[in-house]
């Protein structure tokens, strides 16, 4: 009996022993103890010994990223080189960086927003300058980067160094990227006509094609003059000539052309629209209407939603001049394929505008930076307004279609279409058919047209205008000589050199002489007091007076000076000495012919 109590006994110590060390190996495991207990966020060596699983098999490898397409390594001193492996590496594997304006870019697709008076539709395709953050984002996907670990006596994996992108960044005029000049959505001719329809980048205009998932039909190299006329009429049918369906009046089918230079200078904006990126230069386009309602915004729309599948980017021209040239500046920069100033209250006029149409390039300070760049211009300008004016050197660069509806809510018509939604469903069809007409002039071997070029303008003339005339549409150009003789600074001009020659010939004279000559009186035959300079008189009057109604030589001095040698009606002012501080003005005429046309019917009204 003592021998199974004792052997009972030590059974309830061992059990309790082992109750004892199961407990704390629990506590241990839990982390409950307090000389085990890890800080928050840690774990001890202990506590990852007794978690370890029992195995013999080495430890599955680190994760190292995923795979890059190109390896470079930092080395100490050795940035320049690293940074010429980068460029090298984001070249070869297509990263989408190309160089623009001065600036290192990609292309970018846009949300719907209007910022600083600039509104671009959903999907807007523009063209960004790359920052530091950006650069690294490229670096970072592209390569694998490495640097030397003395620890592991070995190279590890890094992130691309803030310097490399900065360092490539800085080398503005010795980058190797492929320059970008604009961005097509759809295909395109180059400048000598040849057919662009290969998605992605051109090597030999600078543009790139953005396809996206669109499936285009061929472009017939050489179609004949008989598909180029079926190819517009497919297009004046299908866009511009939809039947009204609340009115059974002729004046309410399609748009409201006033005459068939109208359409056809609707037509030329959308064949534009076509092939913008490849003209040096182009003139805007004025949709001008009679009164509201009269769908001027909706023909606007018409060639941006064929060209690239969306409504134009709308620019707020303003009057602030200065803050109007950095906008300019800012869109261009942008890429902006199609830009329309929609609804204008202000004239069409203005210095930066002008630089726009009939340069390549414009150079000026960018918008929120304390910095100048120099940008393409190859964006088609567009415009719409009531009855808008065009004033001074902008009656040269603009094709105006006129609209006039002949009713009194001409926004109550009814069509058989949305052609906002109707065209980007048909759009590779409508590209074809421009294309097509425009190549069957080229063809045709561009043959000559009975006029001479737009000034200033010749590529477009050539490329656009012609091929409309050859295929038998009226001149888009008709319609702005109304421009030029309603423009209130050639009527200004006109008046004054008309009125100062019937002064004083071809003697010289300084404003303040022409002014006390006005204002000179003399009595008539029958006693009354009259003015020599009565013609005169009245232009200063009608055209150079103050606040307060005086005439003031000032105002005539400082017209004289800003129309200096331009011609009008066959005149112009030249610059004849000066007095103390007066500059002597004569009029000298250089077109007999146009000059005794316009004296006679001067002469009539007088």
């Amino acid at each position: 009996m003592d021998g199974e109590h004792r052997e009972s006994d030590l059974e309830k110590i061992a059990d309790g022993i082992a109750s004892k060390i199961a407990k704390k190996v629990i506590s241990i495991e839990e982390g409950k103890t307090k000389a085990n207990k890890p800080r928050k966020g840690k774990t001890t060596a202990s506590n990852s010994t007794v978690l370890a699983p029992s195995s013999n098999e080495p430890p599955p490898e680190r994760d190292h990223g995923p795979k890059r397409p190109a390896k470079v390594r930092v080395v100490a001193g050795g940035l320049p080189e690293a940074t010429d492996e980068a460029e090298a590496a984001l070249i070869q594997h297509d990263a989408g960086i190309y160089q623009r304006s001065g600036y290192l870019c990609r292309i970018s697709h846009q949300q719907a927003a209007t910022v600083r008076g600039i509104t671009r539709p959903r999907g807007a395709v523009t063209i960004n300058p790359f920052d530091r953050d950006a650069m690294l984002d490229k670096l970072n996907r592209f390569i694998h980067w490495e640097k030397w670990n003395e620890k592991a006596h070995d190279y590890k994996r890094c992130h691309a160094p803030a310097a490399i992108a900065q360092t490539l960044l800085a080398r503005s005029g010795s980058w190797k990227f492929s320059p970008l000049i604009s961005v097509v959505s759809a295909p395109t001719l180059r400048p000598d006509g040849s057919i662009l329809d290969q998605p992605g980048y051109d090597k030999d205009t600078g543009l790139f094609f953005d396809a996206k998932k669109e499936n285009f039909p061929p472009i017939p190299t050489n179609p004949t003059r008989e598909q180029g006329q079926a190819a517009l009429k497919y297009l004046n049918e299908e866009l511009f000539d939809r039947p009204c369906l609340n009115s059974e009046r002729q004046e309410d089918q399609g748009f409201s052309f006033t005459e068939d230079s109208d359409r056809s200078a609707a037509m030329a904006a959308l064949l534009t629209a076509l092939v913008r990126p490849s003209l040096p230069t182009a003139p805007i386009f004025l949709e001008k209407a009679t009164r509201p309602g009269s769908a001027k915004t909706l023909l606007a729309d018409i060639p941006p939603l064929v060209a690239t599948g969306r409504p134009a980017t709308v620019f707020e021209l303003g009057v602030d001049a200065d803050e109007v040239e950095k906008r300019m500046l800012s869109v261009l920069l942008a890429g902006d394929s199609v830009i329309n100033l929609d609804n204008l209250e202000v004239p069409l006029a203005g210095a930066t505008l002008c630089k726009v149409l009939s340069g390549e390039t414009i150079t000026g300070r960018l918008l929120g930076f304390n910095k100048t760049a120099t940008v393409p211009t190859a964006a088609l300008f567009l415009a719409t307004g009531n009855n808008v004016q065009v004033i001074g050197d902008m009656t040269r660069r603009v094709v105006v279609c006129n609209l006039d509806p002949r009713s009194e809510a001409p926004e109550s018509r009814q069509y058989d279409r949305n052609l906002v939604t109707w065209i980007p469903e048909h759009r590779p069809r409508l590209v074809q058919a421009g294309l097509t007409a425009l190549r069957s002039y080229i063809a045709a071997g561009r043959p000559r047209q009975p006029y001479p070029p737009m000034g200033s303008f010749e590529d477009w003339d050539l490329m656009v205008r012609r091929a409309l005339t050859w295929l038998g549409w009226a001149d888009p150009l008709a319609g702005t000589a109304q421009l030029e003789s309603a423009d209130p600074v050639r009527r200004k001009l006109r008046a004054l050199l008309l009125a100062w020659y019937e002064t004083f010939r071809s003697a010289g004279a300084t404003s303040k002489e022409a002014v006390t000559r006005a204002r000179e009186t003399q009595p008539n035959e029958e006693g009354d007091e009259v003015r020599p300079a009565q013609a005169l008189w009245e232009t200063l009057m009608e055209y150079f007076t103050d606040r307060r109604g005086d005439v003031r030589s000032q105002l005539v001095g400082e017209f004289i000076r800003k129309s200096e040698r331009r011609v009008e009606a066959g005149m112009r002012f030249e610059n004849s000495g000066s007095t103390v501080n007066r500059q002597i003005w004569r009029v000298v005429i250089v077109d007999e012919q146009r000059f005794q046309k316009f004296h006679a019917r001067w002469k009539q009204g007088h």
